[in-house]
């Protein structure tokens, strides 16, 4: 990749991905990073480490509210690093402004944008994201269930990956589509 006129800004700055779960943040952002030669970092997956259970046990058993107050430590910590790298945020990281003001001081905004449907496809294969569970016993009203969710939060979440530097859909793209449209975005910032 060749960035030229704004080199200096890319450089000095992390690259963070936001977008809803499924979007395709812990899938693109591997390739990116190695596109960019920079580390990964998939801030769920430190939490989940850190703590030593899953995003889901940490729901259940310590709340929603512990769960933010540790996924700002850690996004403070990966943002404040001086090794540069590609961050995937989770979904809901952006709707505390205390990490919108870190995103938007030390990097750029990446939001990967993905049709309801999509989603709803993507994430019907999944139970493992609290905020949108569901049981996948009823597969008629699951899937109306789990549409209603997608949309509930993607409505509330909107307004803060809207404020994203570049807007990028992964919808019916592949891995290397999305990294490619990525890395020509960056290069006009």
């Amino acid at each position: 990749m060749s960035i030229s006129k704004n080199d200096d800004t890319i450089q000095t700055k992390h690259i963070v991905l936001t977008g809803f779960s499924g979007a395709g943040k812990s899938t693109i952002g591997p390739e990116l990073a190695t596109k960019l030669k920079r580390s990964f970092v998939d801030t769920d997956a430190q939490i989940v480490e850190q703590v030593g259970l899953s995003i889901k046990d940490i729901f259940e058993q310590k709340g929603e509210r512990a769960f933010r107050e540790i996924e700002t430590e850690v996004i403070t910590t990966n943002l404040c690093s001086k090794d540069k790298a590609v961050i995937a945020l989770g979904g809901g990281a952006l709707l505390a402004h205390a990490n919108r003001d870190l995103v938007a001081e030390h990097g750029i905004l990446v939001y990967l944008n993905c049709s309801i449907e999509e989603l709803c496809l993507r994430l019907e294969k999944t139970n493992d994201r609290p905020l949108i569970s569901h049981d996948q016993s009823d597969s008629h009203s699951d899937a109306e269930s789990l549409r209603e969710k997608v949309e509930s939060r993607l409505l509330e979440r909107e307004p803060s990956y809207r404020s994203a530097d570049i807007t990028v859909s992964t919808t019916e793209k592949s891995i290397d589509e999305v990294v490619r449209e990525i890395c020509h975005r960056l290069e006009e910032i």
